[in-house]
């Protein structure tokens, strides 16, 4: 019985695991623009719009500084 437990408790990390990946890729590779527009979608009824462009501004500055923020001239210039 300990044993399907331990299965069950494996079986259910993994899931989340594979959630998390599976929403760092969605978030990964969006241009500025297309990021604060994500944030405003999710959180902008929830926070005010002071505090919603700082949180915005932090986000970005963080996926930036670690390189998964797509270039807004590079994004332009695949779609033509």
């Amino acid at each position: 019985m300990k044993t399907l437990f331990k299965l069950a408790f494996l079986v259910g990390l993994g899931a989340l695991v594979v959630k998390g990946l599976e929403a760092k890729k969605e978030w990964t590779g969006l241009t500025e623009t297309e990021l604060r527009t994500k944030l405003s979608d999710k959180i902008g009824d929830k926070v005010p719009d002071d505090k919603l462009e700082e949180i915005s501004n932090k986000v970005v500055d963080k996926m930036r500084d670690t390189g998964r923020l797509a270039d807004e001239s590079g994004a332009a210039g695949a779609e033509a």
